[in-house]
């Protein structure tokens, strides 16, 4: 029930995102994230794939290109399964 994420005021998942594949030399088309919830959202924003959880809030399934099955019914490995297997 209770969260706290602190983290520098001008960064977020979007950003670390983006420089990650820059610095691995990524297309951010080739990038995919999975997520579940607000702070996702830019993350989601950034990725060239954008998966939310089946529990994640609606406003963030909202902002993804896919949604999965939830985090109690093994959706990582659902989405994963759903793009390599």
């Amino acid at each position: 029930p209770n969260y706290i994420e602190i983290i520098p005021l001008a960064t977020h998942k979007g950003r670390s995102l983006n420089a990650l594949a820059s610095h691995y030399r990524i297309a951010r088309e080739h990038t995919v994230v999975i997520g579940d919830y607000y702070n996702d959202v830019p993350m989601f924003q950034a990725a060239g794939l954008a998966i939310a959880m089946g529990n994640a809030p609606l406003a963030v399934r909202e902002h993804a290109h896919r949604v999965t099955t939830t985090n109690c019914a093994d959706g990582v490995a659902d989405a994963l399964e759903g793009l390599f297997g």
